[in-house]
């Protein structure tokens, strides 16, 4: 099976409402070229669109491709609406769908009898580097769940720590746990020789290669739980391949980070999605 990779593709750059000729024809362009590997499916690790533009973006892409779309959702994918809400659309969608698969969602899925994909969108935990009042994430501004973190005093702007923290953190956790799940009931039921995870932020900080993180950035750029999790399965699982797949620092590293785990960190550019390259699953 031969399956196409693509990340941080945000085609809220290049696709919008009040575009539509030009979106039409950008997203035309982008499917081209996912459609050039000749992939039996693709997956997507996050920072899709946005929120209000998700479900357009998603369909957009189904109907032009008409192949299996694994994805998980990234932070950009929040934006301007919430946690639950955003995974609830993808979660209709997934439902609804035939070739659209939201792995938060769906507990793993078998793509060849010696292979499953499993995945879950992710977050930050903020447990690796050094934390820096002065370095703020989006985030905390565009996604309701962190309403009130960021307040503004006369001409200094300041974050409740605490509160990023907690929330970060709980669905960091969250992520980690029902990930877990997936991969230990994956490979009980299908006993698997490979398992595929899509996430959207790196796990381990040795992935962290951005030029724009620097050791006051990584905590938003990387997630101990995720990773200390996956380290825990490959050790449990020691007959079984893990290939990671994820994105969020738009900088390519991939690194063996133990035995039986390898893990991929996709690059991109914003206003110019393109794929990470095709690889073949047995």
């Amino acid at each position: 099976m031969n399956i196409t990779w693509a990340t941080d593709i945000h085609l809220d750059f290049i696709a919008r409402p009040e575009r539509a000729d030009a979106s039409g024809r950008n997203l035309d362009l982008f499917c081209s070229l996912i459609k050039e590997s000749n992939p039996e499916g693709l997956i997507l690790t996050g920072d899709i669109s946005l929120s209000s533009m998700l479900e357009d973006h998603l369909v957009a892409l189904e109907t032009r491709l008409n192949i299996p779309i694994y994805f998980v959702l990234g932070n950009h994918d929040f934006w301007f609406g919430g946690f639950e809400e955003t995974r609830k659309i993808a979660t209709r969608i997934s439902t609804s769908s035939s070739f659209l698969k939201y792995m938060s969602y769906i507990p793993y899925l078998s793509i060849t009898p010696t292979t499953i994909v499993v995945g879950h969108d992710g977050w930050y935990d903020a447990l690796y580097g050094i934390l820096n009042s002065d370095v703020m994430m989006n985030d905390w501004s565009h996604i309701s769940d962190f309403s009130g973190v960021v307040t503004q005093e006369g001409p200094q702007t300041k974050v409740d720590m605490n509160a990023v923290l907690s929330i970060s953190r709980a669905q960091a956790h969250g992520a980690a746990t029902r990930l877990m799940n997936s991969i230990k009931n994956g490979i009980r039921q299908q006993k698997p020789n490979q398992v595929i995870v899509l996430t959207h932020v790196p796990p381990f900080v040795e992935l962290q290669k951005s030029p724009r993180a620097g050791i006051s950035s990584i905590p938003w750029y990387t997630s101990k739980m995720m990773g200390d999790m996956l380290l825990s399965a490959a050790q449990a699982y020691p007959n079984v391949n893990f290939e990671v797949f994820c994105g969020h620092t738009h900088t390519r590293t991939d690194a063996q980070v133990a035995e039986n785990m390898f893990c991929h960190v996709g690059g991109a550019e914003y206003g110019n999605p393109g794929i990470q390259g095709s690889f073949v699953i047995k």
